[in-house]
Formats: structure tokens, sequence, C-alpha cells
């Protein structure tokens, strides 16, 4: 996390160091490395999961960390569509698999017809490929 925010040379400091995305001074300090130890011990850290921003838009600190799957991880991206139904709010691909319709099929739905609330998850009247809108 500290290459991709303050490395220019590293492939991904475009998309955090150039947009502002920072490290937490407690963090990025001289003895930062045990701080982030002991809140990563402290806030559920395992080898099997990564750390996420929950708010993409903000920096790596203890009130925007969390440790989660790399699937978990792959819903909360910038470029993810999050829908709202039913007051709940969820991505197009967790819908996708609730409603048991294809994420593609979903997509276009959403983006390109316009397709809002309940007539969005309805299932698909081709009976041949039911991921068809």
């Amino acid at each position: 996390m500290l290459q991709r925010c303050n490395n220019k040379k590293t492939k991904s400091y475009k998309d955090y160091g150039e947009r502002g995305i920072k490290v937490c001074d407690e963090w990025s300090k001289k003895d930062g490395f045990m701080e982030f130890y002991n809140w990563s011990i402290g806030n559920g850290y395992s080898e099997n999961l990564t750390i996420d921003r929950v708010d993409n838009d903000m920096g790596y600190s203890p009130n925007n960390c969390r440790w989660i799957t790399k699937g978990e991880q792959q819903l909360n991206k910038r470029n993810s569509i999050t829908i709202e139904y039913k007051g709940m709010k969820k991505t197009i691909k967790e819908w996708a698999k609730i409603y048991d319709l294809n994420v593609n099929a979903l997509y276009r739905r959403y983006v390109y017809i316009g397709l809002m609330g309940s007539d969005l998850f309805l299932p698909s009247r081709n009976k041949t490929n039911k991921s068809c809108p």
C-alpha cells in the first residue's frame, strides 16, 4: 500500500497516489508498520484476506480499512455499479446471483435498457437462453 501510494515508478501509482490516495500518518511514519500490524491483528487479519478501503476515494487508515476476501474485494471497485432495491444496496454481480440471472444480461438491462425496480429482475422470456433480457 505504501508503494502504490508513494512510489511514482510503480504501475499502480496512477490509480492510488496520483488520485490522492494516501496512507495515514499513523501507518506511514517510522514505526508505522507496528501500528499497522497491531491494527491488523485487532481487526480480523488472516493470511487468506486482503486489505480493502471501504470508501475507494479515501486513503488507507484504521477508520477506512478492513480485511476481506478477494471475492468480496472484487465487489468494492470504483467501476462497480451499485443498485438499490427493496432498501438494499448490492452490485450487479450480487443481484445477478440472488436472482439467478446472467450478470451481463442484468448489466445490459440496467445500463442500456434502463430497467429499474422489479422489472430489472424479471426472469427472461427467452426459454433457450435465460440470460437474455
